[in-house]
């Protein structure tokens, strides 16, 4: 499956392949003030994904197991699992999702923190308050980044 780069009203994605990084894939946000339609099911082939789920409650399904997340909480989905909400509306609330690629081959501080997540096998837990301020600091910078390079464009 492709990932979803495309950012919405209620809904902004970071494809990080346009700034040069290999491993890091997407860093998405949603902020739905009412339910939305169900996500189907997909896998992401090589990738884990982090969900910090900030306010609201969300069901997700992994092969066929479900789960409800709750404000404050982490879900991970580990590589080539399959994945979706299970028949239940994306929720109201505030969402945060990171993929990341697993790649073998680089196994630099990213690679060994995938690698710690996935030997864990611990997919639900609290979220620390902080979690939310590093996430929209990724957001931050790369308006920052975005900035620049549309003043230079003008001034050029």
């Amino acid at each position: 499956m492709q990932l979803d780069t495309n950012s919405t009203f209620n809904r902004r994605i970071i494809d990080f392949s346009g700034y040069g990084y290999k491993d890091l894939q997407v860093l998405g946000r949603y902020n739905y003030n009412r339910s939305q339609d169900k996500l189907s099911s997909h896998v992401h082939e090589g990738m884990i994904e982090i969900c910090y789920y900030d306010k609201g409650i969300q069901y997700f399904e992994v092969s066929g197991k479900q789960y409800l997340v709750k404000g404050g909480e982490v879900f991970i989905h580990f590589p080539d699992e399959v994945h979706g909400s299970g028949g239940h509306s994306e929720g109201k609330g505030t969402l945060y999702w990171l993929i990341i690629k697993i790649n073998k081959t680089n196994q630099d501080n990213l690679y060994v923190l995938c690698n710690q997540l996935i030997e864990k096998n611990r997919r639900h837990f609290k979220g620390g308050k902080e979690l939310k301020k590093k996430l929209e600091d990724i957001y931050a910078a790369i308006d920052r980044e975005e900035d620049k390079t549309i003043k230079k464009s003008v001034y050029i």
